[in-house]
């Protein structure tokens, strides 16, 4: 499957990479970005904490390993990001490390979306041996937590940090295991935004028949920003600071 690029430096060594991570975005423009906080915060205050959440997320992905790549799947990307070869606008407001490949984010849903990143993740780089993906909305995403979703990746097929809201801020699929009933029982059937979506995902990978039975590995619980309380809570703990 060929991937769709639009912009982003050319990937070190990528034939070599072990493992990919995937970092599931959307561009932070005011107004169509954690919409949810605009009341509070304001349409620039909103795309303000997407931002502060992108660079923490980033700074963990900067602590992997060289033998780590790391790909951006963006999604709502102005149309001057997608002139071959240029990566200004998104070096600009993003400051990605000039080694990260950017890619558009592919769907009509969330699971339509993410499937379609780890589809191009894996056409990048046949070798590579899992995926890991992560969204931006959580402010205690580590360099560490990342590198246990790989380690758990040696035994299990997936494996996911779920949020204390029902869903999951990582996901994660050992290229060994990607086949059309596992990629079906994580990303479709799922009422994506909703508080069971863990749980509709857990199902739906168990109900798997036949010799593709999945094993799952679970990490710690993470919490994520959708509500203003969440960012006040993310304040308090000094992983944000307060939108101008």
């Amino acid at each position: 499957m060929a991937s769709s690029t639009f912009g982003g430096g050319a990937m070190t060594d990528q034939t070599s990479a072990t493992w990919t991570l995937i970092l599931f975005t959307r561009w932070p423009e005011p107004g169509r970005t954690k919409t949810r906080l605009i009341p509070t915060y304001g349409a620039a205050g909103a795309a303000d904490i997407h931002r502060q959440l992108f660079a923490r997320t980033a700074a963990a992905a900067r602590g992997l390993a060289p033998l780590v790549s790391v790909v951006v799947a963006l999604a709502d990307a102005p149309a001057q990001v997608a002139i071959p070869g240029s990566s200004s606008a998104v070096d600009a407001l993003l400051a990605l490390d000039p080694s990260w490949r950017v890619l558009a984010q592919r769907g009509n849903d969330l699971g339509q979306r993410m499937a379609n990143a780890i589809d191009d993740t894996f056409a990048l780089d046949p070798r590579c041996e899992a995926a890991v993906l992560v969204g931006v909305d959580c402010p205690d995403y580590s360099t560490a937590l990342f590198r246990r979703a790989a380690d758990a990746l040696h035994d299990a097929d997936t494996t996911f940090a779920p949020t204390e809201d029902g869903g999951y801020g990582l996901v994660g699929v050992a290229h060994r295991a990607w086949q059309p009933s596992l990629r079906q029982a994580l990303f479709e059937g799922v009422t994506w935004g909703g508080p069971t979506v863990m749980r509709q995902t857990l199902d739906q990978l168990a109900s798997i028949n036949g010799p593709c039975l999945a094993s799952t590995a679970m990490l710690d619980t993470l919490w994520d920003i959708d509500h203003p309380a969440d960012v006040e809570r993310a304040i308090r703990l000094g992983y944000l600071r307060r939108p101008s």
